[in-house]
């Protein structure tokens, strides 16, 4: 299964892609944005220590998150520390959707 991580945490980041490799599965790009760089860390840091592997898309708005997806064609998105709500369209286009996850009790 092909696999769009869209964070902006190292973590989270390092962490699904490894347990997507385990699982058999494809990490194939990370989505992550320039806005709230002190609240998660570094952008430098996160472009810096991520998966080499992965494509790096940077949306300059939400509007532009859907075409981004498009071009990728996920199978399914994994999302956590993302700073912008995604809109309806972006989530249609990944055939099994996006999951949040979020790290506290809500």
């Amino acid at each position: 299964m092909r696999v769009v991580l869209i964070s902006r945490v190292l973590p989270a980041v390092i962490g699904y892609s490894a347990m997507l490799r385990e699982l058999g599965h494809e990490p194939v790009a990370l989505m992550c944005t320039r806005e709230r760089a002190d609240r998660y860390g570094g952008l430098a840091d996160l472009l810096v220590d991520a998966p080499g592997d992965l494509d790096v898309v940077i949306p300059s708005s939400r509007e532009r998150i859907a075409p981004l997806l498009h071009a990728i064609q996920p199978d399914l998105a994994l999302c956590t520390g993302f700073p912008w709500k995604i809109p309806a369209d972006a989530i249609a286009v990944p055939t099994h959707g996006i999951v949040n996850g979020h790290p506290s009790l809500l």
